[in-house]
């Protein structure tokens, strides 16, 4: 099924307000994301908790945000169906929107690569925005997808974007992980696709190898070192459904929706294995990995809920502790993260900006 198609459209609405959901086994997945901020509007004075400092500095904007990435000072943010937002987070308790641009879909994940943004769009596919100047980015074309894209990363001139190939409802869907040549930024070449156990979203690059968060599929690993030619070699199950992954050299962690976080040993990537989970407050959706830590954003059970910022201690990846958790004033969908802040994509707020305990 091709992402542009007109059959898609109602599923891009699904996308919008409610990857749609049913509750079985204590699941429960997203629904909506609204606007409640209005334009840039700034919140400061946040809650803090946990045994570190960790402290919400700011909130900003009246679009729902679903991802983000950060450069410098500036946070590029998805914003479902209000396209891409740049910010300007060089004061992080009075952010500046810089730029904005808007897109062919509902906007789920971003990643920089050079002076570009790619961007997960749903039906709209694979987005390429120039941001050579964050104050007037410009559309630079999109590449269909074959099935509806949720989510994407970056490595060595490729994009490896997942996609799932229908709407959320009784039974999970399914489809799988495709990979675009971007040595032409503003023109993608689609080189090589597989087909995963789940449906795929978000995934994770450490040298050869990718980590696919595969919803009921668990981790998908896939070995990338022909892009043309991907192979699933294994999938490792988790509890509920991945939705979210970060990797670095050895380990992963999975935002497992209500299987929480789950880690897993990647030391040997064709043999990964679970070593270790950590309950977290509400449903796990996205995760960041530095080092020692693991950051979980969560929802606290749907439509205009709360949410919870969680910061886990992996050091010891078979017993990770709490470090840190602040609440939210809605659900937090993505994050990422820069040497002393962290940015948590609000799905009823916009940008929300942390300070690093």
């Amino acid at each position: 099924m091709d992402s542009d198609s007109s059959e898609t459209s109602s599923d891009a609405d699904d996308a919008l307000d409610g990857e749609t959901e049913t509750e079985t086994e204590g699941e429960t997945e997203t629904e909506t994301a609204t606007e409640t901020e209005s334009e840039g509007e700034t919140e400061t004075g946040a809650e803090t908790g946990g045994a570190g400092e960790l402290e919400q500095l700011s909130m900003f904007g009246d679009w729902p945000a679903l991802g983000v990435a950060h450069r410098d000072d500036l946070v590029f943010v998805a914003a479902a169906n209000a396209g891409l937002h740049i910010v300007d987070v060089q004061d992080p308790s009075s952010p500046v929107e810089l730029g904005a641009v808007g897109g062919p879909g509902v906007a789920y994940e971003v990643v920089l690569v050079g002076d570009y943004a790619y961007l997960a769009t749903w039906n709209g596919g694979l987005w390429v925005v120039d941001v050579s100047d964050p104050a007037n980015p410009q559309d630079a074309g999109a590449q269909a997808t074959t099935a509806f894209a949720r989510g994407l990363t970056a490595a060595d001139g490729h994009v490896y974007v997942g996609s799932i190939d229908g709407a959320f409802g009784d039974s999970d869907p399914t489809n799988g992980v495709e990979v675009f040549d971007i040595s032409t930024p503003g023109a993608p070449q689609l080189v090589g696709a597989v087909t995963t156990q789940g449906w795929a979203g978000g995934a994770a690059v450490v040298g050869s190898w990718a980590f696919v968060a595969d919803g009921p599929g668990g981790m998908g690993v896939l070995d990338i070192s022909a892009p043309a030619s991907l192979q699933l070699v294994t999938s490792v199950p988790t509890q509920v459904r991945a939705y979210g992954v970060a990797a670095e050299a050895g380990v992963a962690v999975i935002a497992d929706n209500a299987g929480d976080l789950r880690v897993m040993d990647i030391s040997s990537p064709e043999a990964a294995k679970e070593v270790g989970s950590l309950s977290v407050d509400g449903l796990a959706y996205g995760v960041a990995i530095d080092g020692d830590e693991a950051w979980v954003a969560c929802d606290d059970g749907g439509v205009n809920m709360p949410g919870t910022l969680v910061v886990a201690d992996i050091s010891d990846p078979a017993s990770p502790t709490v470090k840190a958790s602040v609440p939210t004033s809605n659900r937090v969908w993505g994050v990422a993260l820069s040497d002393a802040l962290a940015f948590g994509a609000g799905t009823e707020g916009g940008l929300m900006v942390f300070s690093r305990p």
